[in-house]
Formats: C-alpha cells, structure tokens, sequence
C-alpha cells in the first residue's frame, strides 16, 4: 500500500532495504523508490518493537514475581 501512495523516485540509489536473499541472510539492496524503502522498513521497524516488548514485559514479569515470592522461590 505504501508503495501506491509514495510512487516518486530519487535520481540516485541511496535508500537502504533489506530483503531475504536466503533462509540464512539478508540481503541489502539500495533503492531509489521511496515507496519501496518504507514498504520493506515499516514491518522490520515492527518487528524490532515487537522483540523489545516481549523483552521488557520478559524482564519486568522476573522482577515482580522476585518481589512476591519467598528469598528461596526466587528466580
């Protein structure tokens, strides 16, 4: 959708993008296609906050479970 909306391009490839060139890597590419680079970066965005999440609810669910428990139950 991003792509329909931002169709306009730049004279030279300077848009970093990463695409899977395998099951094992990433591969970047470089694009000159604004709606291009923000179709392929929102949902990489989304994932790093995803993981960022999970983490601090990870570590602020150990701390509070510390808190409630006896010294020997602790984590």
């Amino acid at each position: 959708m991003a792509r329909r909306h931002l169709d306009f391009k730049i004279e030279k490839d300077i848009l970093p993008t990463l695409t899977l060139g395998s099951v094992r890597r990433l591969k970047i590419l470089w694009t000159r296609n604004i709606g291009v680079f923000v179709g392929r970066t929102v949902p990489i965005i989304g994932e790093v906050i995803l993981a960022y999440d999970v983490s601090v609810i990870s570590y602020r669910s150990a701390v509070h479970y510390n808190q409630l428990v006896r010294p020997e139950d602790r984590l």
